[in-house]
């Protein structure tokens, strides 16, 4: 994971960087688990509460049993470790509030969001709850999926928290370029004032 730049893969130690620098506060929430390397992260860094969501029983399973590994090393360490806590959920992020009451139960506990969200039709995950088999039109995908996960990230984030996504354009299998980044920033823009925009430099 150090140098790659895919979709589908986070170096753990660029989201603890990224959440080092650019975020304050105890909570972060991450509407996708971008296969367990935002907790990994998180772990390092200086936030004390995880919540997360993902669509892929193997990626939640997986979550669980770093947060116990955490414990064992935790309470093995001869070092000093600070106590961490983790929610997890394994559900479509924009149904969070139909099924779990989320944006009820963490109103206004969110310092930060920081995730890669999915890339449409990029990849296709073994999921029966993933984005693009729900919503395979791009539009309602932007839609129905997109601008309900960012209305829930409105919900639950404090006053002054902050909302970061990264995601990058790319071709599809038509080789037509998808200017996703855009798309994507513009839903964004109806519910929040953009700050900064960043290159991520891998």
């Amino acid at each position: 994971m150090v140098g790659c730049n895919r979709a589908s893969i986070f170096n753990p130690t660029t989201y603890r960087g990224i959440l080092d620098e650019l975020f304050d506060g105890d909570t972060i929430f991450a509407p996708v688990m971008g296969w367990n390397a935002y907790q990994l992260g998180f772990y390092s860094s200086k936030f004390k509460h995880f919540i997360a969501t993902d669509v892929i029983p193997e990626v939640f399973n997986n979550g669980i049993e770093l947060h116990k590994e955490f414990e064992k090393y935790k309470d093995k360490s001869i070092f000093e470790v600070e106590d961490k806590t983790v929610d997890l959920y394994l559900c479509p992020s924009e149904q969070l509030a139909s099924r779990h009451d989320f944006a009820t139960k963490y109103k206004n506990q969110v310092d930060g969001v920081l995730f890669s969200p999915p890339y449409y039709d990029l990849e296709i995950y073994p999921s029966e709850d993933q984005s693009f088999t729900n919503f395979p039109n791009y539009q309602d995908w932007l839609t129905r999926y997109w601008e309900e996960t960012v209305k829930l990230c409105c919900e639950v984030l404090k006053p002054g928290g902050k909302f970061a996504f990264v995601i990058s354009n790319y071709r599809n299998k038509n080789k037509e370029e998808v200017q996703i980044s855009q798309d994507m920033k513009a839903v964004v823009e109806k519910h929040l004032k953009l700050v900064q925009q960043l290159r991520v430099q891998w």
